[in-house]
């Protein structure tokens, strides 16, 4: 399989991949909201976005990003 390069787009396995672990992710922060409430998800969400170094972060969110959903 053919690796891609900076800039190029990923692989079809590679969306697939990253829009599952988008979905993930998302049913995840859902119960937690259900559980905790969303003010709480999102103190924690800021909290951990703080400790992170920005240009080390890779945003949790990327598979939908990258998917162009």
């Amino acid at each position: 399989m053919p690796r891609t390069t900076a800039g190029s787009s990923a692989s079809p396995r590679g969306r697939a991949a990253l829009h599952r672990s988008a979905e993930l992710f998302g049913e995840l922060r859902a119960e937690w909201s259900a559980v905790l409430g969303p003010g709480r998800v999102r103190g924690l969400e800021l909290a951990l976005r703080g400790v992170v170094p920005r240009e080390t972060a890779f945003r949790l969110d990327a598979g939908t990003r990258l998917s162009g959903a």
